[in-house]
């Protein structure tokens, strides 16, 4: 699978009430490149910082879809802890494992699928394991209580512009698109 494909299916499949939060780099970039006028928040700039910002939209009665890279969410660690108090909120955490940092130029993580799934195994968050884009399909369909969906994807570099936006315009993104 690739990161264009996830991203695609996953705005394919959204409601209108459920508001994607993307994490930042090429997964930002991607997103806006196939979705530019959707209810969509871009993460520029705040490596890990996602999944905590995804929570607070989220405790606003807020349905949300989080695309975070493996990298970030490393970055992001110690929040897992936080979350695993939540595990009542309408979030579906999509996680792109490519085994890189992709969009800081490509250093290894050090850390696979199987270790990130051990590792949300010990806070009992309900997670699922996919390699095609119609498991994808599949679980985004369920819209589950938060859920982690897990998928290896190839890592790949596109040619693609960064998000045009600045802060104000994205925060209205989802502000004014309610």
């Amino acid at each position: 699978m690739i990161k264009r494909d996830i991203i695609q299916t996953a705005v394919k499949l959204r409601n209108d009430e459920e508001i994607i939060v993307s994490s930042l780099g090429e997964t930002s970039d991607l997103l806006y490149s196939v979705n530019p006028n959707g209810k969509n928040f871009y993460m520029l700039g705040s490596m890990g910082m996602t999944l905590p910002f995804s929570l607070g939209l989220s405790l606003n009665n807020k349905n949300i879809i989080v695309l975070e890279g493996d990298g970030s969410f490393l970055m992001g660690l110690g929040f897992i802890t936080v979350l695993s108090r939540y595990k009542e909120q309408n979030i579906t955490i999509i996680l792109l494992i490519n085994n890189n940092y992709n969009s800081t130029g490509g250093q290894s993580t050090n850390v696979d699928i199987k270790t990130i799934y051990a590792l949300l195994k010990v806070f009992d968050f309900n997670i699922s394991v996919v390699s095609t884009i119609d498991q994808f399909q599949e679980k985004m369909l369920k819209k589950e209580k938060l859920h982690f969906i897990l998928a290896k994807i190839k890592s790949t570099s596109e040619n693609i512009p960064f998000v045009p936006l600045n802060l104000n315009e994205i925060k209205n993104n989802i502000v004014q698109k309610r």
